[in-house]
């Protein structure tokens, strides 16, 4: 059993430092792309990518909230086209008694309608606006997040620099 731990440690050992030097290897080379030479530089550069990334997060987060607000806004919309008609008839109704039971039968229907009449109260109504705007939201979103890819793998590979590089220092 030990002969097989010693002759297995050795080739883990070699694979280990066959990646550990890849990865030396590649550390070298974003330094020198991105003219990293100084500790001073790494942290300058770190601080201008998390800039970047939290100024996107926030754009993102930004886009996320007013798409759900038009979503909500189109949704209430829809549901109170739908149940217009069920008040409408209820409100047709003249006796008092065949309206509570029209009431009691529809009372789901009428409750949606109510939501959506108090949630889209006060809001201008402008479905197509809110969708050419939905739209709009949706594709700066979705370049935003393409901005975001390789910020977070630039952030990635300085926050793996300076923690070698603090390794190191100590």
């Amino acid at each position: 059993n030990a002969h097989f731990a010693n002759k297995n440690a050795n080739a883990y050992s070699y694979k280990y430092k066959a990646i550990t030097l890849k990865e030396f290897a590649r550390v070298v080379n974003y330094l020198t792309e991105n003219n990293l030479f100084t500790v001073e530089d790494l942290e300058r550069r770190l601080n201008a990518v998390q800039a970047q990334v939290d100024k996107s997060k926030s754009n993102v987060k930004a886009y996320e909230a007013r798409m759900k607000t038009l979503r909500d806004h189109l949704r209430y919309l829809k549901q109170y086209n739908e149940t217009k008609p069920v008040l409408d008839e209820m409100s047709s109704i003249k006796w008092k008694g065949k309206r509570e039971k029209f009431q009691e039968g529809h009372d789901q229907e009428l409750r949606m309608f109510y939501v959506s009449q108090r949630m889209l109260k006060g809001i201008s109504i402008t479905p197509k606006k809110w969708e050419q705007e939905l739209a709009q939201l949706e594709q700066a979103h979705k370049n935003e997040y393409q901005v975001q890819a390789p910020l977070y793998e630039d952030l990635k590979m300085l926050w793996k620099v300076k923690v070698q590089v603090e390794q190191v220092r100590q």
